[in-house]
């Protein structure tokens, strides 16, 4: 028998809706017994890695939904990713599904929302060092745009930090977030703000923390038309207001560009 062989039946065992046949062929009758113990310590240790990944939610839920939930998503998306932190992207998908076909969830449709944004913020903080993301050989400063030529500056294409996602919300998640926690005034929000139009959400790291802040609409229009890739020749071109791009830049949200290689030079 292969060592991975072996490795591969004790993780298939190890999944919430796994087939165990193969592993219990391998091993006897004393140690058979102890599957159930691993199985559940493998639970725990994703459950463990969602409460962390989405606190509020949790609170929100209270512990016994939050787990039975849980469950269901180690049954939907078994890992396949060594690192726990990586564990969860589609936990709002599961949520959206569940809210949707259950009545006991009425008056919680916001929790998608929420856990995107939980997300957001996690992943912000593991995300690459801004440092290390400018050393890339594909990545230029800020700079040197100037040194362009007319012609390579609109060939140039903006690149965001690699901390930053942007989401778009119906609710008002950024104030039930706050509400959870301990300094609400760390993070900067509009109470002028409609709460019959979309809300854009910025998460982005700052001085080792995760954070948010909502941006304007046009501001949100410009930053999805750089995730995109678009050139700024084509940003030129885009319905978007490059007027605030110089606000994008001072905020320090853009890191440098890329040059696109064309046949041109």
């Amino acid at each position: 028998m292969r060592l991975a062989d072996w490795q591969g039946a004790f993780i298939q065992a190890l999944q919430a809706d796994g087939d165990d046949s193969e592993l219990l062929s391998m091993v006897n009758q004393r140690e058979q017994s102890r599957l159930s113990v691993y199985r559940n310590n493998a639970f725990q240790a994703l459950l463990n890695g969602l409460q962390t990944s989405f606190p509020v939610c949790q609170t929100v839920l209270g512990e016994g939904c939050f787990s039975q939930l849980a469950q269901q998503y180690c049954t939907a998306y078994p890992l396949n990713d060594a690192n726990l932190n990586h564990y969860g992207a589609q936990f709002s998908q599961l949520l959206a599904k569940e809210i949707k076909q259950h009545q006991a969830f009425a008056g919680l449709e916001y929790l998608p929302e929420l856990a995107a944004l939980e997300w957001s913020l996690k992943q912000g903080y593991y995300a690459q060092n801004r440092t290390d993301f400018l050393q890339q050989p594909q990545v230029c400063k800020l700079e040197r745009l100037g040194q362009l030529s007319e012609v390579q500056q609109q060939q140039a294409v903006l690149l965001l930090q690699p901390d930053m996602e942007l989401l778009t919300c119906r609710y008002p998640v950024h104030r039930i977030w706050l509400k959870h926690q301990a300094s609400a005034d760390a993070v900067k929000y509009s109470q002028s703000q409609s709460d019959t139009s979309p809300l854009y959400l910025l998460t982005f790291r700052e001085r080792f923390k995760t954070t948010f802040t909502l941006v304007s609409a046009a501001e949100a229009l410009l930053l999805l038309a750089i995730k995109r890739g678009l050139s700024l020749g084509a940003l030129t071109d885009a319905d978007v207001d490059l007027n605030i791009l110089p606000q994008l830049i001072q905020q320090g949200w853009i890191a440098g560009y890329r040059s696109m290689v064309t046949h041109d030079g």
